[in-house]
């Protein structure tokens, strides 16, 4: 059936392979939450996989299970226990946030010195892929990550230019993804400086690692890679941002 199929979209797999590319789809992390998926943030609720509750090893049905539970558990938390009125006026306590956006915003519309978004988006793509995706080679995070951070500090200090107000959206989306790729190269950094390897859907190539695939070719020296540690299973990272 497959190779009717393909063969109907001008694949012919008895005559060829199928040519394809990996998506490091889940990274198995996100934020920390507590047992009612409440985050460090009073209010503020994290449910799926953007909450760091999911196991680096956990199938897909046993991952939408818990995300189905933890939002029914949520629900019922933040119905007995949050506040059904606010105390003062909305408008006067919404003031700050909305003061802070409207100045990025404004920063951000025909800015000379900052990085467009196309810019942005394409380093911080190609960075994830190349350095924290599933393959990555040891000798190479540590520089990924120094980007990483100067990347992020480019954006805090000269932010991102816009042209429209069409693009006000992604320009949080960006600006959100410049420290949180920061966060994940440090993190993985860490890691693997602690002697971490291999480990989940991730493969960490080295040089001095102990495994070896072999093909019927022979042995591919280029892909040795470091196995996992066991102590490594009884231990989750976390990483915390402190302003300034």
């Amino acid at each position: 059936l497959s190779i009717s199929l393909y063969k109907m979209h001008g694949y012919d797999l008895t005559t060829q392979p199928l040519q394809f590319a990996m998506n490091n789809q889940h990274m198995n992390g996100g934020i920390e939450v507590d047992i009612w998926g409440q985050t460090s943030l009073p209010g503020c609720f994290a449910v799926g996989e953007v909450a760091g509750t999911h196991g680096v090893t956990r199938p897909g049905g046993a991952a939408l299970n818990a995300g189905q539970v933890f939002a029914v558990r949520l629900a019922r938390f933040i119905g007995c226990t949050q506040k059904r009125n606010i105390d003062g006026d909305i408008a006067q306590l919404a003031a700050p946030a909305l003061a802070s956006i409207r100045e990025i915003i404004t920063q951000a519309h025909d800015n000379g010195t900052g990085m467009p978004l196309s810019v942005v988006r394409e380093k911080i793509q190609a960075r994830m892929s190349d350095h924290a995706g599933f393959i990555c080679h040891a000798d190479k995070v540590r520089r990924a990550t120094r980007d990483a951070l100067l990347l992020n500090e480019f954006v805090q200090r000269h932010g991102l230019a816009i042209k429209h107000v069409g693009e006000v959206a992604e320009l949080f989306m960006w600006r959100h993804m410049t420290l949180t790729s920061a966060a994940v190269l440090t993190q993985l950094t860490h890691y693997i400086d602690a002697g971490g390897g291999s480990r989940g859907a991730r493969m960490v190539i080295d040089p001095q690692g102990k495994c070896l695939p072999q093909t019927r070719r022979g042995a591919k020296e280029e892909w040795r890679f470091r196995s996992e540690l066991a102590e490594d299973k009884n231990h989750k990272l976390t990483i915390q941002y402190s302003q300034g």
